[in-house]
């Protein structure tokens, strides 16, 4: 608590969470209470990434109930690699990685699940929390449009997923891939990861993050992994829009990109 108390704020999800950079590593700030189960859940998503040859941040101490102190990884985040001659083979990399992650047998494992009825409801509360910054146009009713059709589908294959992942998750040392924050790790549908991978992408070069080609790599890999996990073209397109959907409800509340990403999101639904 006290290292909490002295770091340098780098996440700030207010009700929810923090993340801030202390000596010896990162801490994480939760809502009270909440401390010992996401230390729980980062140590299996820690056991799933190094079974797929990922690195993972390790729990270094939750002994406090509100915050967990983890471990840091080396290497850049993915989303700040852009020029580096070492694009392709970071990427070519993860998606290797991430067939082998979305492959693991999971008996056993506590991971909780989210089909996409779930992912609908995550919709409908995006849709509830951004409809004040949303007035004046059609965007609640749109996702909440596409939240009924995720609640609609049933019968898909769960597989191990991240459930947010997107190239600030994942870290770089020109041999390593790192990924962050699997204390959200589930059995989800094998579209999601993948699909919000690739949306981000597109995404990043609409906001001149990265160049086209550079993202054109990143949507290509994420394809690939989900080809191999048998993701056909309406569960690609489905979860392609759901994250859409989130990330127009997500910039709402950054004044800065509100305005450009519902003129990026407008084609893309």
């Amino acid at each position: 608590a006290d290292l909490a108390r002295t770091g340098e704020l780098l996440v700030h999800r207010p009700g929810r969470r923090a993340v801030l950079r202390v000596d010896g590593g990162f801490a994480k700030v939760l809502r009270r209470g909440r401390g010992a189960g996401v230390a729980a859940a980062g140590a299996t998503g820690q056991a799933l990434a190094a079974a797929a040859g990922l690195a993972a941040p390790r729990v270094i101490e939750a002994d406090d109930p509100d915050v967990v102190l983890l471990e840091t990884l080396p290497g850049r985040p993915l989303h700040d690699l852009t020029g580096d001659p070492g694009w392709e083979t970071a990427w070519t990399t993860w998606a290797g990685a991430w067939t082998r992650f979305q492959a693991l047998p999971h008996t056993g494992l506590s991971l909780p699940t989210h089909t996409w009825a779930d992912e609908a409801e995550v919709l409908r509360d995006w849709a509830g929390k951004a409809a004040p910054l949303l007035a004046g146009t059609t965007w609640p009713e749109r996702i909440r449009a596409v939240a009924d059709r995720l609640a609609a589908v049933g019968g898909v294959r769960l597989v191990p997923t991240h459930r947010d992942l997107h190239d600030k998750q994942l870290l770089w040392d020109g041999r390593t891939l790192g990924v962050l924050d699997l204390d959200t790790a589930c059995l989800a549908p094998a579209a999601l990861d993948p699909a919000n991978l690739a949306v981000h992408a597109d995404l990043r070069a609409a906001q001149s993050v990265w160049t086209e080609e550079e993202a054109d790599v990143v949507v290509a890999r994420a394809r690939e992994v989900a080809d191999r996990a048998g993701v056909d073209d309406a569960q690609w397109e489905l979860a392609r829009l759901a994250t859409v959907a989130r990330l127009v409800a997500v910039y709402a509340f950054r004044p800065r990109w509100r305005d450009p990403v519902l003129t990026w999101a407008e084609p893309h639904t």
